[in-house]
């Protein structure tokens, strides 16, 4: 759920908070573009989190449990039963 903490402040506090954050990191990423496309990342992520988790919701536990009961590892089942159905929900996304 710490994906949509951007929703909870405006776009000025969290540039800010981000500025403030990457100063002293230790990747000289301030004056940089890469601060500009963090931000940027910053504040788009929760939408597409918010249409991916819908449809996350709708694959069922029967079949990822299914893939692995015939033997298919975590990497098969991710692409072959999980990411056909939620291919549509991240083009959207």
């Amino acid at each position: 759920m710490a994906f949509f903490v951007p929703w909870a402040f405006p776009e000025a506090a969290l540039a800010i908070g981000l500025l403030r954050a990457y100063v002293d990191f230790p990747l000289p990423v301030f004056n940089t573009l890469w601060i500009l496309l963090i931000a940027y990342i910053s504040g788009i992520l929760p939408y597409g989190i918010r249409v991916t988790n819908s449809t996350i919701i709708q694959i069922h536990k029967e079949l990822e449990e299914a893939s692995v009961a015939c033997g298919a590892g975590f990497a098969i089942t991710f692409r072959r039963i999980v990411m056909p159905p939620m291919r549509p929900g991240i083009m959207a996304g």
